[in-house]
């Protein structure tokens, strides 16, 4: 179930990113660098675990870890703390859920997998609303 579950955040993050209001169309700036040194940082030291799995769970999390990077990318742009906070917190969670995944599953994973989670639903929610 790991495969529909990442395409269906994949889509998700998709409209979150369509979504934003306010936010100048993307361009590249130097702010674009952060975003890609995290983007390239986890898909290193998730290889290893990624690189057991089939080819759909292969290209699966490099494209969401792509999507996850641009819509955090897009909110900086934005200049909204709340919604810069929310993107920055599901990539936390996200990249939690990955290492507990594909590398190394410790016992605080779920409760913080789950916490950032819904911290960054609530704030991009409190900036839509």
């Amino acid at each position: 179930m790991f495969v529909p579950g990442l395409l269906s955040f994949l889509v998700a993050h998709i409209l979150y990113t369509t979504s934003f209001h306010n936010v100048p169309p993307l361009r590249v700036s130097w702010t674009a660098i952060p975003f890609g040194v995290y983007a390239a940082s986890m898909m290193t030291a998730l290889y290893p675990g990624v690189a057991r799995e089939d080819i759909a769970v292969q290209v699966g999390v490099v494209v969401y870890m792509l999507v996850i990077s641009l819509m955090a990318y897009r909110a900086s742009l934005s200049g909204n703390v709340v919604l810069i906070a929310g993107t920055l917190l599901f990539c936390a969670s996200d990249s939690i859920l990955a290492w507990d995944k594909f590398l190394h599953s410790y016992a605080w994973c779920e409760l913080a997998i789950m916490s950032t989670y819904y911290a960054a639903q609530l704030c991009i929610a409190l900036v839509h609303t």
